[in-house]
């Protein structure tokens, strides 16, 4: 790929025709749009520079892209995301099994009642992605993947999430993550913790998230990435009880959750 003057490459990543590319920044925004070809079109040479993806702010601080994921294209209506996200999330809130059956939602959308039935409701569920966001003051948190719209390429994306000078000056990684896998993440002085994702609260896009890691005074989270578990056998201890990731202590702890 040709690169620009003080342009860097930050992710490869193979996807296949229609798939979501997801771009998000330090300062806290993403863009969300698919690989058709009126947005990301097949370019002839391999050293093409391609074209622009997301529109990055100028001035006193400027902006960087970090992160590079591709997800399964929402094959939802923006009203039936909105219905089913209300549906979920109370449920989550209210912290009813995950195996109940869900009931049908609905929302008012331009005076008219839009519903969702139990069958559609459990289809979402079953394609439903989650992300992991993590700020370089060790705040993170999981968003579903409905929460990210999907708009044209090219514009200056929404907000991923509340930066505050307690969460961090900056995102340190945006990226999939599925139920049952760790994540990874490294500070700058040579700290490290593992934790399972499932320990990492579901809050809505832009909330600021809980505490995953403390770092020290000056000390910055700079890279976070997925450890894939294995499945549980005999052989590797499938009847032991996975220690936590760092000394003892929980993996997540609650923290300021700007959606409450």
């Amino acid at each position: 790929m040709k690169l620009d003057e003080g342009d860097t490459l930050i992710g490869v990543a193979t996807l296949r025709e229609g798939d979501d590319v997801l771009l998000s920044t330090r300062l806290g925004r993403c863009i969300r749009f698919q690989a058709t070809d009126d947005q990301l079109r097949v370019f002839a040479g391999r050293d093409s520079s391609g074209v622009r993806g997301i529109r990055l702010a100028e001035g006193r601080a400027p902006d960087s892209v970090i992160s590079l994921s591709v997800l399964r294209h929402a094959k939802a209506t923006p009203s039936e995301r909105e219905a089913y996200l209300r549906q979920a999330n109370a449920r989550r809130r209210n912290g009813e099994d995950d195996a109940e059956a869900p009931a049908a939602a609905e929302i008012e959308e331009s005076g008219e009642q839009v519903t969702l039935s139990a069958e559609r409701i459990a289809e979402l569920e079953a394609a439903e992605e989650f992300l992991l966001t993590v700020t370089d003051g060790g705040f993170g948190k999981r968003s579903s993947a409905y929460e990210y719209r999907v708009t044209g390429r090219g514009g200056q994306g929404i907000t991923a999430v509340t930066l505050t000078p307690r969460t961090g000056r900056a995102v340190a990684g945006i990226l999939p993550v599925r139920a049952g896998d760790g994540a990874m993440l490294v500070t700058d002085a040579g700290r490290l913790i593992r934790l399972p994702v499932d320990q990492v609260r579901i809050t809505g896009r832009a909330a600021m998230g809980v505490t995953l890691f403390r770092v020290d005074a000056g000390e910055r989270v700079t890279s976070v990435f997925p450890v894939v578990e294995d499945e549980p056998t005999e052989e590797n201890g499938a009847n032991e009880t996975p220690e936590s990731p760092i000394d003892g202590e929980p993996a997540a702890e609650e923290g300021d959750d700007t959606n409450g």
